[in-house]
């Protein structure tokens, strides 16, 4: 990262200025749990700039290492850094922006279902909006289009079949848009 190995108090000094602010309180925070209760490990992301102010990405993973004196605990951890995969991913959302593409997800194991910043934009819904599958079936305006989406996500689930169809939905704000939906499933095992 290009700093030069120094003490204990200088390698101190150099993550404090390094870590982002909000880091720093998340990773003290991380610390004092781990020191403090009975939490074995953490898991944190943390942003790091280096000498030349380059911002890395780094997944530092920890744990506790118990001693029957409880002022001899250690901590031991690892970083990963993932910064390339980070900044190909925030292009990714840059680019889908520009271009107003939205994306989503349906999670059929956890129940979930996520709609990118950029679909809710088309969607006209606030960017805490957490959609359900109906609401997300529902958002298609036509009689018609509700029903062929219901049809293709039926199949999606069930077959495994991709789809590409263009739909109307209507938005939050009763705007009608026509939409090019694709879908690719993936199977999870």
């Amino acid at each position: 990262m290009g700093y030069q190995r120094g003490n204990h108090q200088q390698n101190r000094e150099i993550w404090n200025n390094a870590l982002e602010a909000s880091d720093r309180i998340s990773l003290a925070h991380e610390l004092e749990q781990l020191a403090n209760l009975d939490q074995e490990n953490f898991s944190l992301e943390l942003k790091f700039r280096n000498d030349k102010g380059r911002l890395f990405y780094l997944d530092l993973k920890g744990w506790k290492i118990k001693s029957e004196q409880p002022e001899q605990n250690r901590i031991i951890g690892f970083l990963f850094d993932h910064s390339f995969a980070k900044n190909r991913e925030q292009m990714l959302f840059r680019c889908n922006h520009e271009a107003n593409i939205g994306f989503w997800e349906v999670d059929r194991i956890e129940n979930t279902i996520f709609w990118s910043q950029v679909t809710k934009e088309i969607h006209e819904v606030g960017p805490d909006f957490i959609p359900n599958l109906e609401e997300g079936i529902h958002c298609f305006d036509e009689v018609w289009s509700r029903a062929r989406i219901s049809e293709l996500v039926e199949r999606a689930i069930s077959k495994v079949e991709t789809y590409e169809e263009e739909l109307i939905v209507a938005s939050q704000t009763g705007k009608k848009k026509w939409t090019k939906n694709i879908c690719v499933p993936e199977i999870y095992k």
